[in-house]
Parts: structure tokens; C-alpha cells; sequence
């Protein structure tokens, strides 16, 4: 009896404690590791339900699971933590038979929005039936069996042409053989909107871009600039900066014309990534450069030119791109965009309509009026003279390899497991490169905000497809806690 009692009386003590150990475990993590759970159907305190409605089918039970359907690009949701942490390991679970290319990754930039993606499945790769090498990191397909090992493939590079990339930058850097540096200044006039990426080839010559805009102050709050220039190793080798022309309104007052000048000599030969910072507030009204070879990347957004310039000057750009997207934010910028010998039609705002060209080499595409985005999987001239390709050819969901001459698809990715009737995909992703959206930015641990991430699941709509998902599970790392720390959250 006494036993029983005793028993009782430490179970009784336990509880509390137990229970105290998991309040403190849930709040502070104080080990450094905490692992979180989400589950189709079941809320929870850290991981808020998958998001836009209009993208992602309301939960349905599939046997004893339940899951929801993804049928738009993107999907993103939600993650609060509760303390600082610098990694988070997803343990995705899901189910798919359409879409082509399934990445995953977290919100890097905001305003416009940037993603650091990293790849969960590549059914391109994993369905194809040419030769496959895989160590583990990397995996090479041939169409027909040349390379013993992915060693002896990067030791021997076929042709450019006959090579697609995903998620590597395992090629050799481009070069122009015949290139000539010249020390001669010319405009581009063109109107550009917010961030914006460029490249150009630098041998022996200084890299020079002035960057001539306005702030249109059309949103509230500071519009700094910064232009930083990348070797081909993603290096920064130079920056240059310009803070807010302190008008915080948004009442759409432009300021006066400003510059912003980026120069820097003793560069090595090969392209450099000059990358323009900005908000959408800020609109590059030309562009002075010396190099000979200058081309925008990933589409432009070619802004309005109101309080610039009126009527607004039509343009012409120059790319390789055979399929171009495009879109206008404003019924004045509906219109018909000519494409090679050929035009598609932009008819209402915020549609995006699709082009596919099938002429051979650079296309011209002439835009009758501004306030227009392209995007493109190509780079984009402002002249036929300036343009030139230093990428490589990407694996993209549309990308067929046989109209396209490929034989070999080199890419850093690893398929994800099968467990059952499920693909587990794992992702490990370095929060520090990550946006953290808060309203208290000065308190640096314990967080109060959110980290927002994506499913990018581009052509699902466009091939009516579709995935599912059944939960994840998420395991955020950093460092231990102190109790000093813990009982100072109390005290702050």
C-alpha cells in the first residue's frame, strides 16, 4: 500500500513538471531544435493552412488521409516561429503524376517578391529513359551513352548547345572569342520599372553604368537604391547606393531626375551580373554604358513614362526567347506586341497571355506602348548589336529536347524517396537568406512574424495538372539557450 501510495504521489509531482518542461520546450527551444508538424485537416500554432483558396482545393479524404489539391502557381503558406533559428529541414509529403517541375523555397526579397528555390521534383529527369548517372549530388542523362562518369563529361564538355542545365553551375564560364572592348558612351532610353538584372562581358576595359531615374512616390514609405555588381562566381566586386529623396507620401509626386553611377576597373575577363535594387516606386528613365555587350535578364518591366515623357515612345528589344510572357497592370496598357513577323494581343489588365515563336536566332519584339512586363527565359537587348547569351540552355516544364537538338541534361538535384504510395521530398533551407515579415524588426531572437513559402508549380494551369499534398514535417535548428536568456524574455 505504501508502494501504490508513494507511486501516486510521484505521479502527481511529475505531471506539473513534465508538463512545465513541454510549455518551456514549445517557447523557447531551448536546445536549439524543435520539430513542428502539419497535417492536412489539423491546425497548427507554427504552420498556417496552404494558400490562395483560388490555387489550392479544399481538403479531401483519399482512404483514411486526408490531403489537399493543388491546381494554381504558386502556393504559399505561412511559418511563425516563436525564437531565432537558422535552418529549417521540410520533410514533404506528396503525391504527383503532372506537373513537370515541383520546387520549394522561401521568400528571399520583398516588394518585388523573390524566392530562393530549391528543386522537390523534376519529372523531366526522373521519367526520362536516357542514360542516367547519379553520385549522389548530380545526375547527367545522355541521350546516347558517351560518358562513363559525370567526371569525364565535365572534363570533356560537348557543345553548349547540346547541354540543359538545372539548378547547377557546374559549366564552364562563358566566353566571347572575337570581343572588342570599346571606351565609347551610349544611351539606352528606355523606361525601366524597379528591380531589374543585368549582364554584360567586361575584358580588359573599365565596367561603367550610370544609372539616370525618378522616384515616382506612387507607395508610401523610402525608396533607397542599390546597384551591386557580381563576378561569375556570384561574388560582389563593387556597389554603389542612393538613399530616398524624402518624399515618403504616396501621392505621386515624381522627384527630379537623379543618377546613380557604378564604375570599377582591373576586372578580370568574363560577365558580370550588375544587379539594380529598388522598389516598383523607382523607374530607370535611361541607362549610359560603355560596354558593347549589355542585356537585361529574366524579362523587363518596362514602366509608364507619366511626368516624363509624353506621348510615350514605343520600343524595341532583341532576344533569343521562344516563348514570351506578358502582362499589363492598366487598361492603358492594352495593346498588341509584335513578335518577329508575327503579334499577340495583351486585352485586359492583369491576364497573363502566353507566345510561342518558332523563328530560328534573335527575334525583335516591338512594344507599341509602355507600362508592360515580359517575361522570358532569355536575356533581352535594347539593340541587335548589344545582345549576347552567357547562359546556359535551362531545363524548363515546357523544354522539348528534341525540336531543340539536346543531348545531355546535367543538373544538381536528387529524386525524392517513395514511401508507399507517397514521394517524400527533403529540403533543407538556410533561413538566414530568407525575408522575415515583422512588426518589431528591433527584436532580434525572440521573433514575432512570419517566414513565407512557396511551391512553385509553373505550367500546372497551362497543362491542367495538379499535386497533392499530405503534410510535412519541419525541423527548425539553432543555437541552445542559456537560461540567463530565457529568464530575460520575461524581464524585457
Amino acid at each position: 500500500m505504501k508502494i501504490l501510495t508513494r507511486l501516486i504521489q510521484v505521479v502527481i509531482i511529475s505531471i506539473p513538471i513534465v508538463l512545465l518542461g513541454w510549455l518551456v520546450n514549445q517557447q523557447f527551444a531551448p536546445n536549439g531544435s524543435f520539430r513542428v508538424q502539419y497535417s492536412v485537416g489539423l491546425s497548427s500554432p507554427f504552420i498556417d493552412r496552404l494558400l490562395p483558396d483560388a490555387r489550392v482545393n479544399q481538403p479531401e479524404q483519399e482512404g483514411r488521409e486526408w490531403v489537399e489539391k493543388l491546381i494554381g502557381d504558386p502556393v504559399f503558406f505561412f511559418v511563425h516561429p516563436q525564437r531565432q533559428f537558422d535552418r529549417a529541414k521540410f520533410e514533404i509529403w506528396f503525391q504527383n503524376k503532372d506537373v513537370k517541375i515541383v520546387e520549394f523555397g522561401g521568400l528571399a526579397r520583398k516588394n518585388p517578391e523573390v524566392y530562393d528555390l530549391q528543386p522537390m521534383q523534376n519529372l523531366l529527369i526522373d521519367q526520362s529513359n536516357w542514360f542516367r548517372l547519379d553520385d549522389g549530388e548530380t545526375i547527367l542523362l545522355q541521350r546516347n551513352k558517351t560518358f562513363e562518369s559525370i567526371q569525364e563529361f565535365l572534363l570533356n564538355l560537348p557543345a553548349p548547345d547540346k547541354i540543359a542545365v538545372y539548378h547547377t553551375d557546374l559549366l564552364l564560364p562563358f566566353r566571347l572569342q572575337e570581343y572588342k572592348a570599346s571606351d565609347d558612351l551610349q544611351t539606352i532610353n528606355v523606361s525601366l520599372r524597379g528591380h531589374h538584372e543585368f549582364k554584360t562581358y567586361i575584358n580588359r576595359e573599365t565596367l561603367f553604368d550610370r544609372f539616370e531615374y525618378t522616384d515616382m512616390n506612387r507607395d508610401e514609405g523610402a525608396d533607397p537604391i542599390v546597384v551591386t555588381v557580381f563576378d561569375e562566381q556570384g561574388r560582389p566586386v563593387a556597389d554603389a547606393r542612393a538613399d530616398d529623396d524624402l518624399d515618403l507620401t504616396k501621392l505621386g509626386r515624381p522627384s527630379r531626375m537623379r543618377s546613380l553611377e557604378v564604375a570599377v576597373d582591373g576586372l578580370e575577363e568574363g560577365v558580370y551580373k550588375i544587379v539594380f535594387d529598388s522598389s516598383r516606386d523607382i523607374f530607370i528613365r535611361n541607362i549610359k554604358t560603355t560596354q558593347n555587350k549589355f542585356v537585361v535578364m529574366n524579362g523587363v518591366y518596362l514602366g509608364d513614362e507619366i511626368a516624363y515623357r509624353e506621348p510615350a515612345q514605343s520600343v524595341e528589344l532583341f532576344t533569343t526567347a521562344k516563348r514570351i510572357q506578358a502582362q499589363t497592370r492598366h487598361s492603358d496598357g492594352v495593346q498588341t506586341v509584335h513578335v518577329g513577323n508575327k503579334s499577340f494581343s495583351i486585352e485586359e489588365p492583369y491576364q497573363l497571355y502566353t507566345f510561342s515563336s518558332e523563328s530560328p536566332g534573335v527575334i525583335d519584339i516591338d512594344v507599341e506602348k509602355v507600362d508592360i512586363e515580359l517575361f522570358v527565359d532569355q536575356p533581352i537587348a535594347f539593340s541587335a548589336e548589344t545582345f549576347f547569351n552567357p547562359e546556359p540552355n535551362r531545363l524548363r516544364y515546357y523544354t522539348d529536347m528534341d525540336a531543340e537538338g539536346l543531348d545531355y541534361v546535367i543538373a544538381e538535384y536528387q529524386s525524392p524517396e517513395k514511401r508507399g504510395g507517397w514521394y517524400v521530398a527533403n529540403v533543407d533551407v538556410d533561413l538566414n537568406r530568407l525575408f522575415f515579415e515583422t512588426e518589431k524588426p528591433n527584436l532580434t531572437f525572440f521573433r514575432e512574424g512570419n517566414w513565407k513559402f512557396v511551391f512553385s508549380l509553373p505550367g500546372i494551369v497551362e497543362q491542367n495538372a495538379s499535386m497533392f499534398v499530405k503534410g510535412m514535417n519541419v525541423t527548425f535548428q539553432g543555437r541552445a539557450l542559456s537560461l540567463r536568456e530565457m529568464i530575460r524574455y520575461f524581464q524585457d
